[in-house]
């Protein structure tokens, strides 16, 4: 069975009624972000400005310079589910149900080509 949970400071006790209720095995809780637009908007900008920077180090090294950009392949994002494993790695049971806070990230993936100037 699915669980969807929008108030997180919920989560201890949605899991520990579940087990009132009978459940004997709670696995495989994760979290995630709903409404992402923003954070790929984000991951966006910071892709596009990393390459820009890595394009210019490479042309200075290069002794020349970047001109236009003659192409822009977007590779997707990739946000990886925050498991959580319990205190124990998920082994073990009984007592209060902590849940520690964790991080959220996000990445986006593009590949710039520029002009170069000699």
């Amino acid at each position: 069975m699915n669980v969807r949970l929008r108030d997180l400071t919920q989560i201890g006790a949605l899991i520990e009624d579940a087990t009132d209720a009978g459940a004997t095995n709670v696995s495989g809780i994760t979290f995630g972000v709903a409404e992402t637009t923003e954070l790929e908007q984000a991951s966006l900008d910071n892709a596009i400005a990393n390459a820009r920077e890595k394009a210019e180090w490479i042309a200075n090294e290069m002794d020349v310079s970047i001109g236009t950009i003659v192409n822009v392949a977007e590779g997707g994002f990739y946000t990886p589910p925050v498991t959580y494993y319990g205190e124990k790695g998920g082994l073990g049971g009984g007592g209060a149900v902590p849940i520690s806070q964790g991080q959220f990230s996000m990445t986006a993936n593009v590949q710039v080509v520029y002009e170069l100037i000699p």
